[in-house]
């Protein structure tokens, strides 16, 4: 996984908000996204994962309302959602990999 900045500055641009605008996912990005998680990375334990990207498309965004959120999350342009296979280390793993994630987004 390459980024087009130093990991360092993602990760301290990262930040966890509730309350988005409401702007749709870019489709450059929701590519890269979708080309990442389509790869079935694996985390440094091995275990394997399976992430899919959920995004709405201009004027849907309802189409994603409370998506396994409680209401807590309001205008989400997309969700990222994961699994990941049992085994000795897999919440490790799914962490991981769910960051890598996360971070491209942010990048």
């Amino acid at each position: 996984m390459r980024f087009t900045r130093p990991v360092m500055d993602i990760i301290r641009d990262r930040a966890s908000v509730r309350t988005y605008a409401e702007t749709p996912v870019e489709p450059g990005q929701e590519t890269l996204l979708r080309d990442f998680v389509s790869s079935g990375p694996e985390g440094p334990f091995g275990t394997k994962t399976r992430f899919e990207v959920i995004t709405a498309r201009p004027g849907e965004a309802d189409a994603l309302k409370g998506l396994g959120t409680y209401g807590a999350i309001k205008h989400p342009a997309g969700f990222i959602a994961g699994a990941v296979e049992n085994g000795g280390r897999d919440l490790e793993d799914f962490g991981y990999i769910m960051e890598t994630v996360i971070l491209l987004a942010t990048d």
